[in-house]
């Protein structure tokens, strides 16, 4: 009986550490998958098409891209193909937030920062929402019918794929070299009614970074250059296939401006914003 006894509780313990070790490595692939995730705006109250008489038209985002993370200027068109002006809930995921591209598991979104929203020009504060695990940036704008809403929005990321929530200290702890990555979530689009007429995606690299060093895009039919990369896009019906991910390397003892969340919020919102900015302007002049 003894004897039973002993192989009863080692087989329990066995167990147990069968599933510690689960758990854990669940945990641990879970962390993996943690990224900066670009999306653009969704309608929250509806989750598919048939549901909003709202069509986007155009989205666009231009990236600048930092050792540590990136500034994002997010730019879409609406037109209400209803009769009536309609209100509605749009907003920007974040912490928490899940998406795909082709790979097998899903990447879930470690926050947007710094978020700066305007509608039709005017700048507007929004609300921050909770639905379930998933953090939202949210505002309600009208929607004339027939008329065109164009939104804007400027927010920032950091890149780096080690979990660093969890560094104490975190406004002031260096980040430590190794692997970024993001990823442009393109098929968040497709709750909107019919195709996207055009989508517009630009990269542009700072801090010495280029397109020929570690960057690895999934897809990768851009146009490049030494330091920017580009898709655009028409007629596009999103899926998970025009997702982007990128991934590049930080690089070993580089000496940078913005090596803590600090310093990062302080210098992209102070000179990254001012520098998208300033690009759309000459865009738009063009």
């Amino acid at each position: 009986m003894q004897l039973l006894r002993i192989v009863s509780i080692d087989s329990m313990s066995l167990f147990l550490c069968l599933l510690l070790f689960g758990v854990f490595h669940q945990s641990h692939a879970q962390d993996q998958n943690v990224i900066a995730v670009i999306p653009p705006f969704m309608d929250r109250q509806h989750t598919d098409e048939s549901g909003s008489p709202l069509q986007m038209t155009r989205q666009r985002f231009i990236l600048l891209l930092y050792r540590n993370a990136a500034a994002i200027y997010s730019e879409a068109d609406f037109i209400n193909t209803g009769d009536d002006t309609i209100t509605a809930e749009l907003g920007l995921p974040s912490t928490g937030y899940l998406e795909k591209n082709t790979t097998l598991f899903p990447y879930q979104s470690n926050g947007l920062l710094g978020v700066r929203l305007w509608v039709s020009g005017e700048r507007l504060e929004p609300d921050v929402k909770y639905d379930g695990p998933i953090q939202w940036y949210t505002i309600n704008p009208d929607f004339p019918p027939g008329g065109s809403t164009n939104l804007k929005a400027l927010f920032w990321v950091q890149t780096s794929l080690t979990d660093v929530d969890s560094i104490a200290g975190l406004d002031t702890v260096e980040i430590s070299d190794g692997e970024r990555g993001l990823l442009i979530d393109v098929a968040g689009a497709a709750v909107w009614r019919e195709a996207v007429n055009t989508i517009e995606i630009t990269v542009m690299m700072r801090e010495g970074l280029t397109s020929q060093d570690t960057l690895v895009v999934d897809p990768d039919n851009y146009d490049a250059s030494d330091s920017t990369i580009g898709w655009t896009m028409h007629n596009v019906e999103p899926s998970l296939f025009d997702n982007i991910l990128v991934k590049y390397s930080s690089g070993i003892h580089h000496v940078s401006k913005s090596d803590t969340m600090e310093k990062l919020a302080e210098y992209i919102e102070r000179r990254g914003y001012d520098e998208l900015l300033e690009y759309i302007d000459q865009l738009d002049e063009e």
